[in-house]
């Protein structure tokens, strides 16, 4: 067998079909096992994510029934339970592979996060309402600082940069 742990952070596999030597990517919070696909796992504190390309991969918590993932699918595992398989056809799981960050009915807190691993310092969201503000689009991850500048010409929400390394984002006067 081939095996990968992934301890943190994020990676993509283009696995050849070896039946007699499966692949498996082990995390904290799932297990991966393809005969031969393209897929990517994402290790954070909170939940891991695997994203299909194609072929088919088996998702596993321990002590759970494996999910059957399918080109286009994604799913989210954290310690105690597995989120619902979800498809997108786009890829948005493998979209920081071409060097951007996709949405589909977001909220801000989960663009705010992603966005934020792609820059030096932090990313502050202030106000509760706020964070649940739904957001679908693209942004580029190269450029973090135009993908605020777009949420705040798009949303009632206004960036202020504190320093290089500290951004705060909070309700704006016209919102």
């Amino acid at each position: 067998m081939r095996r990968v742990e992934l301890r943190q952070g994020e990676a993509f596999f283009d696995v050849q079909p070896e039946p007699q030597r499966p692949f498996q990517v082990s995390g904290r919070y799932s297990t991966v096992r393809v005969l031969g696909t393209r897929f990517a796992v994402r290790e954070d504190s909170a939940d891991a994510s695997v994203s299909v390309v194609s072929g088919q991969v088996a998702v596993a918590r321990p002590e759970a029934e494996p999910a059957l993932l399918q080109a286009g699918d994604s799913i989210t595992v954290a310690a105690r339970r597995s989120g619902d398989i979800r498809h997108s056809p786009a890829a948005g799981g493998t979209a920081w592979l071409k060097g951007y960050a996709a949405f589909e009915n977001a909220p801000l807190s989960e663009v705010v996060a992603e966005l934020g691993r792609y820059r030096r310092g932090t990313l502050v969201i202030r106000g509760a309402p706020l964070r649940d503000l739904k957001i679908s689009g693209r942004f580029d991850i190269r450029d973090t600082d135009k993908a605020l500048e777009s949420l705040q010409q798009t949303l009632p929400i206004r960036v202020t940069r504190l320093t290089p390394w500290l951004v705060l984002i909070g309700k704006s006067a016209q919102g």
